[in-house]
């Protein structure tokens, strides 16, 4: 018996419904040895003819699933040729380069578009940001001169090497053509 100390609480006595007089009567009487073994025997003959009985396979069903394999080796093999030699209905055309005077243009808007940020910028907050990093957008490539509080040019490199440079107290109608020459929607 557990003593009872701080934080335990005594055990209780359990309280049963049965007396002694009340207890299970077997049914089978199995006093001889003979009868415990020939109960043992029926029981473990009975466990084997159930084993025996799962053990055989069901005539009646069809075995499924015998197109499952072939169909998944023919559809692997399939996409690794695709894959390997795409025909021209799955790769689809090659994509057109852009010509170098598309590129030029382009590089020509995209500094006058980050050109109109640095003058929104500057009416909104009354200066020229420090770098590009303040401005909400920025495209890739192009770097912020700063001349004074008001006068800023824009860098990038161009294609054949040489510099394209927008200046914001210079501002060329070319920069302006270029954004216009794109057909964006307004």
């Amino acid at each position: 018996m557990l003593s009872s100390g701080p934080g335990w609480a005594a055990p209780s006595q359990p309280q049963s419904s049965l007396t002694e007089d009340d207890q299970d009567i077997p049914v089978i009487d199995l006093t001889s040895t003979e009868d415990r073994e020939t109960i043992l025997a029926e029981a473990l003959a009975h466990t084997a003819l159930l084993e025996a009985q799962y053990k055989q396979p069901l005539i009646d069903e069809k075995r499924t699933g015998r197109w499952k394999a072939p169909l998944a080796i023919i559809v692997f093999f399939l996409s690794g040729y695709l894959l390997a030699f795409p025909p021209g209905w799955v790769a689809g055309e090659a994509l057109p380069e852009a010509s170098v005077s598309a590129r030029e243009q382009g590089m020509r808007a995209a500094l006058y578009v980050q050109a109109q940020q640095v003058e929104a910028f500057r009416v909104r907050r009354g200066r020229l940001p420090a770098s590009m990093d303040e401005l909400q957008a920025t495209l890739p490539g192009i770097s912020l001169v700063r001349s004074n509080n008001r006068v800023f040019q824009l860098v990038t490199p161009s294609v054949d090497g040489s510099q394209v440079i927008y200046d914001s107290s210079r501002p060329t109608d070319e920069f302006e053509a270029a954004v216009s020459a794109l057909d964006l929607p307004r």
